[in-house]
């Protein structure tokens, strides 16, 4: 799948989505299915008090593994059976997609990114001195190297990318002026002035 025909948003929503289905899933095996889990072989009427005794111990010791192995394995009831098989399956696909797209993200940002960077070398910059056209593309790099390697969902990242993005509509029409210069570099430095006092 080539993302790089697709427009931005579009990506950094699928992405989102796919995370979002992803926790909803994990948040389902984690809490919900051990817990459903263990009343329902408690009120168990098939099996014995044995039986009952270590599939609970095997829920506790392994809590979402067991869960999942009662609901197949050991559980009468249809309703918890086909949500353990359910679960694991879209566990299994999710975890492949998200697997997949993560890189293709990865590499679509950099690209995006790496444009706007060579665009302050071809686009027109009427008014702006030699050094502030320097300083904008030094940031600009500055904010691509704290991308990589950055976790997608984090707040950091969100409002890197949303610089970069900023930019790009900025010189949409090739060019950058003297108010649009000092818009995004008033922006850059609140960033920078925000991380720095939730770091202190």
């Amino acid at each position: 799948m080539d993302l790089s025909v697709l427009p931005s948003w579009l990506v950094i929503a699928l992405a989102i989505f796919v995370g979002i289905l992803f926790i909803v899933v994990l948040i389902l095996y984690s809490v919900v299915l051990p817990i459903w889990g263990i009343v329902e072989c408690v009120n168990s009427k098939t099996l014995g008090s044995r039986a009952k005794t270590i599939w609970i111990l095997v829920i506790i010791i392994f809590w979402t593994v067991g869960a999942v192995l009662y609901g197949i394995f050991g559980s009468s009831q249809g309703g918890l059976k086909k949500v353990s098989i359910v679960g694991l399956i879209l566990t299994i696909l999710l975890s492949g997609a998200f697997a997949a797209l993560l890189p293709k993200l990865r590499s679509f940002i950099n690209t995006q990114m790496t444009i706007a960077i060579n665009q302050i070398d071809v686009i027109e910059t009427p008014g702006l001195k030699a050094e502030e056209k320097n300083a904008i593309k030094q940031h600009l790099y500055s904010l691509k190297e704290e991308t990589e390697g950055a976790w997608f969902f984090n707040p950091q990242f969100r409002a890197t990318f949303q610089l970069i993005k900023l930019f790009g509509l900025m010189t949409k029409d090739n060019k950058l002026l003297p108010e649009e210069y000092r818009d995004w570099m008033t922006k850059f430095e609140a960033r920078n002035l925000t991380e720095g006092q939730k770091s202190e």
